[in-house]
């Protein structure tokens, strides 16, 4: 199956944090998560994450049960992804937020 990717904004929160809360939103292993480093827990961050088997549709609503300002997904896309994002495939730009999807999502 093809895999999703998004874009994880979050403040004061490390990676491993951020993706702990989403697996047990989702009900999965974090090991289903795939992005290519870790972001510094005390900055405001965005970086490019995969996962396969969910959906832009599944994702976008976990956004409603996030902690507001901490947390948020966007940018979803499926289109021509048939490979995991891996540790050390940096490319050194950093994605911009954006939430997709007629979602309403207010960051402070």
């Amino acid at each position: 199956g093809a895999y999703t990717s998004f874009v994880l904004y979050k403040e004061n929160t490390d990676t491993n944090e951020a993706i702990s809360r989403l697996s047990g939103m989702l009900r999965t292993s974090p090991k289903h998560f795939f992005f290519a480093g870790t972001k510094d827990k005390r900055a405001v961050t965005s970086q490019e994450m995969r996962i396969k088997g969910f959906g832009p549709s599944r994702l976008a609503a976990l956004n409603k049960g996030l902690r507001s300002g901490q947390i948020a997904l966007g940018n979803f896309s499926t289109a021509q992804l048939a490979d995991p994002l891996l540790l050390g495939q940096l490319s050194g730009r950093c994605p911009r937020f954006s939430p997709s999807m007629s979602m309403s999502l207010i960051l402070p």
